[in-house]
């Protein structure tokens, strides 16, 4: 993907084409993920569902990290001592507000990532929910058949 900004870098980009000088970005698909599940080619995904339960499991791990995080930072939401320079009271109002829950808030920000996290791991486990019954009852189909 190339991100043109004007006509002049759409005429160039149009004759490096041409001229067979565009360097490749995104390399060949490989045979193993960065999560482990293995890609066999651009057209199909090939999961294997241990491996995807391997990959499901370490994002729970993930999970529970940034949830002990988020205990954690309950220590936050208490106000600082004030100091004795002449920005502490503003220092103090300023680390409250972005300790907090509220948005923008480190908080609020460790919440975001947990729920962000429950929600990708429901949807690989639906994904794998649905590979797997595909294969089953295609593997019932040639049963049937045969």
């Amino acid at each position: 993907m190339v991100r043109v900004d004007s006509m002049d870098e759409a005429e160039r980009l149009k004759k490096s084409l041409r001229d067979g000088h565009v360097a490749t970005v995104v390399g060949p698909a490989t045979t193993g993920g960065l999560v482990g599940i293995p890609a066999t080619g651009a057209d199909h995904i090939e999961i294997d569902p241990a491996d995807f339960d391997q990959a499901v499991r370490h994002l729970y791990r993930r999970r529970d990290e940034l949830a002990g995080y988020l205990a954690d930072s309950a220590a936050l939401a208490t106000p600082l001592p004030d100091g004795k320079g002449p920005v502490a009271v503003h220092m103090r109002k300023a680390f409250g507000l972005r300790a907090r829950d509220v948005e923008g808030g480190v908080r609020a920000a460790l919440q975001s990532y947990v729920a962000q996290l429950d929600l990708v791991i429901d949807a690989l486990e639906n994904v794998k929910k649905m590979h797997v019954a595909v294969d089953d009852s295609t593997a019932a189909a040639f049963k049937a058949q045969a």
